[in-house]
C-alpha cells in the first residue's frame, strides 16, 4: 500500500509538471533566443545597429537588420518581400503610409528621434557657401540629395530649396539618390565643386560642412518607430521598445548627433 501511495505520488506530481511547464516555456519561447527583424530608415541603420549590440548583450535576443530608404520600406513591407516586427521612419509621411495601408497601428506610433538638413561639400573644396542662394553659383556643379519620393533627407532638401523658391533655378544641378548611404559615398567619389544635402548625423571626416540649412525652411524632421502588425516576435518586439527608452540606448544616439524624444 505504501508502495502504491508513494508512486501515485509521483503520478500526480509528474502531471502537474507536464501541465505547468509548457505554460511556462510557451509564453518564454518568443523572447529566448528570437530573432528579431528590424526594418530601419538608412540614416539610423549604423548607430542602431550600436544600440543593438548592447541590446542583444544583455537579452541574448538576435537582431536582423535592413537598411533602406523609407519609402522603399513600406514598399517592400505593403509587396510582401520584406517581412519585419519593427519599423523606423525618417519622416511622418512614411510612418502615415505604413498606418494607412495597415502595416503599424496608429496606437503603436512613437516620435522618437529629431535632425537637421546640412550642405556638404568634400574636405579638399574651395568652395565656401553662406547661404542656400550660393548654391545657385557657377561654381557649384552638382547638388546630392535623395530622392524625394522615397528618401526623407531628400524629401526635405527639396522642401528647403522650393521654400526659398530656388527650387527652379537649382533643379538642373540636382541629382538624386535612393538612401543617404548612398548620396555620402557618392559625395565621396565627386569633385570639389559637388555638393550634398544630408541629415546632419551623417558628416563625415572626408567632408566640409558649408552651411547649416534653417529649420524654418522645412516641416520637422522626426523619426518615428512603431512595431508591425504582422510581425511574428511580439515580446521580443516590445523588449526592444523599452530599451530604446532606456539611457543606455538614448545616450548612444545623443553621441551620434540626433535628438532624442523620450515617451
Amino acid at each position: 500500500m505504501v508502495v502504491l501511495s508513494v508512486r501515485g505520488a509521483v503520478f500526480r506530481i509528474s502531471v502537474l509538471v507536464l501541465v505547468f511547464i509548457p505554460a511556462f516555456c510557451v509564453g518564454s519561447l518568443p523572447v529566448l533566443g528570437a530573432e528579431l527583424r528590424l526594418a530601419l530608415c538608412d540614416s539610423t541603420c549604423s548607430v542602431t545597429k550600436e544600440v543593438g549590440a548592447v541590446f542583444s548583450r544583455e537579452t541574448g535576443i538576435s537582431l536582423n537588420y535592413t537598411c533602406k530608404s523609407s519609402g522603399m520600406l513600406v514598399g517592400g513591407m505593403q509587396a510582401g518581400i520584406l517581412k519585419a516586427d519593427f519599423f523606423m521612419a525618417a519622416s511622418k509621411h512614411w510612418m502615415d503610409r505604413a498606418v494607412e495601408t495597415g502595416l503599424v497601428g496608429r496606437a503603436q506610433v512613437h516620435p522618437y528621434l529629431t535632425n537637421s538638413l546640412i550642405v556638404v561639400s568634400r574636405h579638399d573644396s574651395q568652395l565656401a557657401l553662406e547661404k542656400l542662394a550660393d548654391l545657385a553659383s557657377p561654381q557649384v556643379d552638382q547638388i546630392i540629395i535623395g530622392d524625394p519620393s522615397r528618401a526623407p533627407f531628400g524629401r526635405y532638401a527639396k522642401q528647403a530649396m522650393q521654400n526659398a523658391n530656388l527650387w527652379e533655378a537649382l533643379n538642373g544641378k540636382v541629382s538624386s539618390r535612393k538612401k543617404i548611404s548612398l548620396a555620402v559615398e557618392s559625395l565621396n567619389g565627386e569633385g570639389p565643386n559637388t555638393v550634398a544635402i544630408l541629415h546632419r548625423t551623417e558628416l563625415r571626416d572626408f567632408m566640409r560642412l558649408q552651411l547649416t540649412i534653417p529649420q524654418s525652411l522645412t516641416s520637422d524632421m522626426a523619426y518615428y518607430f512603431a512595431p508591425t502588425q504582422n510581425g511574428e516576435q511580439k515580446a521580443a518586439t516590445q523588449k526592444f521598445i523599452e530599451f530604446l527608452q532606456s539611457d543606455r540606448a538614448t545616450q548612444i544616439y545623443a553621441a551620434a548627433g540626433f535628438g532624442v524624444q523620450r515617451n
